[in-house]
């Protein structure tokens, strides 16, 4: 479980270090955006699930 997160993190990083290395293009800065975002939500659905419902 642990490697299998691992790897599509690390897969993760690849496509982003790609992305940031290519021409500033304005699609290219909205899909950044849009991954930034979709990572944001899912760490924060990610904290939600772990923390009591209390806080």
């Amino acid at each position: 479980m642990g490697q299998a997160v691992a790897s599509a993190l690390a897969r993760e990083q690849q496509s982003i270090e790609s992305l940031q290395q290519q021409p500033k293009t304005a699609l290219g800065i909205i899909f950044h955006i849009i991954l930034s975002n979709l990572r944001l939500q899912s760490s924060r659905n990610l904290y939600k699930q772990r923390t009591p419902a209390s806080l």
